[in-house]
């Protein structure tokens, strides 16, 4: 989910609806206690506002598709015929830079000052060893 988010930015969640495959397999589970054994799927589907269909692959029946139909429906009913636009992308891209760029200078002001105190504790242990640094000789890469 992080990485739809910082791909399509945190409102893309808004015009989608999760798809599960397989559902065959859930025996004689159903997806709502598939769901519930995991909290990180929980979370996913959360952020899709409970927004899912569940497919059978073993079955050939016309009637999920329709229900899929109608949820895609809602779907577009509930965001009143608005979708996710290229504008939406762009701004979600813009901000997502914008996030990189801000951590990679907060990594960036770490590494100076972890530099920093490696160069102050070799500075101090010199002195404590009555030694003295030559200069331009001792550089903390």
């Amino acid at each position: 989910m992080k990485i739809i988010q910082n791909m399509f930015g945190s409102e893309a969640a808004r015009f989608s609806l999760l798809l599960f495959t397989h559902g065959d397999k859930l025996k004689k589970q159903t997806i709502e206690q598939f769901i519930s054994k995991s909290s990180a799927l929980k979370e996913f589907v959360m952020a899709f506002s409970n927004r899912y269909h569940v497919f059978n692959n073993e079955v050939q029946n016309e009637e999920q598709i329709r229900q899929l139909l109608e949820k895609i429906d809602d779907l577009v009913q509930e965001n009143q015929g608005r979708y996710y636009s290229k504008k939406m992308f762009r701004r979600a891209k813009q901000a997502s830079k914008k996030r990189k760029r801000k951590a990679l200078k907060a990594l960036k002001k770490e590494e100076v000052q972890r530099r920093n105190t490696l160069k102050m504790e070799v500075d101090h242990q010199m002195k404590a060893l009555g030694r003295t640094k030559k200069p331009n000789k001792c550089h903390v890469q």
